[in-house]
C-alpha cells in the first residue's frame, strides 16, 4: 500500500509541475528556462500516464485474500 501511495504522490507532483510550467509559459517565460528548471510539458506527463495505463493491470478487486 505504501508503494501505491508513493506512486500516486509522484504522479500528482508531475501533474503539478506540468501545470506550473503551463502557467509560467503563459506568463511569457522562455521554454529553455523551463526545461532547465526540470518542469515537464503537459504532453509528456500525459503520454507517460497513458503508457502506465497500458502497462499496469487494472485491479480486479480492492479486497485481498487472507
Amino acid at each position: 500500500m505504501a508503494r501505491t501511495i508513493l506512486h500516486l504522490c509522484a504522479r500528482a507532483t508531475e501533474l503539478a509541475q506540468a501545470e506550473r510550467r503551463t502557467l509560467l509559459e503563459n506568463d511569457g517565460m522562455d521554454a529553455h528556462i523551463l526545461d532547465r528548471l526540470g518542469l515537464p510539458r503537459a504532453s509528456t506527463v500525459a503520454a507517460e500516464e497513458n503508457r502506465r495505463l497500458d502497462v499496469e493491470p487494472a485491479p480486479t478487486s480492492w479486497l485481498r485474500s487472507v
